[in-house]
């Protein structure tokens, strides 16, 4: 089975959400380009390969 990354961003951090065939992983980082690389370090820890998901809407865009 593959893994999938969820990834809610925020001004300041961003949540990834790690679903694969076992296990379920979370992790907050910097939204920053050194949090990016941070999160690449810990999927290549985690998988071999991971699908991309991103939420690009904004709640101001509900109302």
């Amino acid at each position: 089975m593959a893994s999938f990354l969820g990834i809610d961003l925020s001004k300041e951090t961003f949540h990834a959400c790690l679903l694969g065939d076992h296990a379920e992983a979370e992790k907050a980082f910097p939204n920053t380009s050194k949090g990016f690389e941070q999160l690449t370090a810990w999927l290549k820890r985690r998988v071999s390969g991971v699908a991309f998901g991103f939420d690009d809407i904004n709640a101001d865009d509900l109302m």
